[in-house]
């Protein structure tokens, strides 16, 4: 692909995502609270005897797993399942893209 075609791929996709809403602002502040997933707690709200009572903090591991799992992906150092090697005829079928968006 040219560098050209690469370039209004780039600006066109780009153009669509902020059509979206996703700025540059929205995506500093997404990437700023991935700390805080980090290290995510929860804590049960129980009432006893129309009293609220709070449960103990406990680590949110689903919450921390999806952060880590961000993490890995936007560094890049999840692998990748196109690069592996193939022996044999592979056949790949793209359904649902539309020549004008491409």
């Amino acid at each position: 692909m040219s560098d050209v075609m690469q370039q209004r791929l780039e600006l066109l996709g780009r153009a669509k995502l902020e059509a979206a809403g996703f700025t540059d602002a929205v995506i500093r502040k997404a990437y700023g609270r991935i700390p805080d997933l980090l290290v995510a707690k929860k804590q049960k709200v129980l009432q006893y005897e129309g009293r609220i009572v709070l449960g103990p903090e406990q680590e949110d591991g689903d919450v921390q797993l999806r952060a880590v799992e961000l993490v890995t992906r936007l560094a890049d150092h999840q692998v990748n399942k196109l690069e592996h090697e193939v022996h044999g005829d592979i056949t790949v079928n793209v359904i649902g893209l539309r020549e004008e968006d491409v």
